[in-house]
């Protein structure tokens, strides 16, 4: 009977966690910030649950554009052009605060931090 109790508790603390809390980095990222630095500069982007998305650089840069979700992988298109854009999203669990590891279009390692809300330079 305690086990069953046990368990009954901890289904209800999973089911009572807020989704930020136990997401895939992509789920996570809809409505957050993502946060990737490289080279000097950090470039943050903004993804809606419209499929829209914005980035801005810590240089003064800006885009918008859209999004979706293809198997493992966010596909972005941005205005400026260059076409559609691939990049695998690390598997497991992530949540606001935490980094998380994915490779770009160009098969690059790169790491990102997911921010609360949108966070603008």
């Amino acid at each position: 009977m305690k086990t069953i109790l046990a368990a009954g508790a901890v289904l209800s603390i999973l089911a009572a966690m807020p989704a930020a809390m136990a997401a895939t980095a992509l789920d996570t990222a809809i409505g957050n910030t993502v946060s990737v630095s490289a080279e000097g500069k950090e470039t943050r982007y903004y993804f809606n649950e419209n499929g829209s998305a914005s980035l801005a650089t810590s240089t003064g840069e800006a885009d918008v554009g859209t999004w979706k979700k293809n198997g493992d992988q966010l596909c972005v298109s941005w205005q400026s052009g260059g076409g559609e854009q691939c990049v695998a999203m690390q598997n497991g669990d992530v949540s606001v605060g935490q980094k998380f590891s994915f490779t770009n279009a160009e098969g690059a390692q790169r790491e990102a931090v997911i921010l609360d809300g949108k966070v603008p330079f």
